[in-house]
Order: structure tokens, then sequence, then C-alpha cells
């Protein structure tokens, strides 16, 4: 678990920092594969789900290639499916961080 939350926060900074070009490169079918199965489990709500959110968030900056292999990979179900799961907690970082990739997918 240590060795993926430093890897997730690597790449929350690299997806932040990174050109639309490098965006691209950065979003790997294991990227996507580690964070959808960080937040299908219990561990969303934990700092390492917002990690997961963050990365996604920060890869479909201004990156519409990346927007559309996060929609082919079934992204947009699962911040769907988080919002109604954390919706009853408002204000939760979960919930926001989620709203917040789902509407850059919209």
């Amino acid at each position: 678990r240590g060795m993926a939350a430093s890897r997730l926060a690597d790449a929350v900074r690299l997806a932040r920092e990174a050109s639309a070009e490098e965006r691209e490169q950065l979003c790997t079918q294991a990227c996507l594969e580690d964070c959808l199965h960080i937040l299908a489990s219990d561990e969303a709500a934990t700092a390492l789900g917002h990690d997961a959110l963050r990365v996604l968030r920060n890869l479909c900056v201004q990156a519409p290639a990346v927007q559309q292999r996060l929609l082919d990979g079934g992204v947009l179900a699962a911040t769907c499916a988080l919002v109604r799961r954390y919706l009853p907690a408002q204000g939760s970082r979960v919930e926001s961080e989620a709203e917040t990739v789902t509407i850059r997918l919209c």
C-alpha cells in the first residue's frame, strides 16, 4: 500500500505539471486500472482514493484524447458511482473530487 501511495502521489504531481501530450503518455491502461481499482474499493474514502481522483482530474485537463480514453475506460461511471455513494456526506473530499472529474468529462 505504501508503494501504491508513493506512486500515486508522484503521478498527481506529474499529471499536474505535464503538457497535454505528456498526459497522453501518462494515461496508460495500468494507470487507469490502478485508479479504478482503488475507487471501487473501500480505499476510495482514504487519502489513496483522493489521490486516484486527483490523478484522473489532472490527466484530463485540456487533453481531449485523454478525456476520451478516460470515458472509454469507465472512469465516468466510476466517478458517478462515487458521487452517489458519498453524496449523503456532502462536502466530503471524495464526493467533491469525484464531482470535479465527472464535470470535466461531461
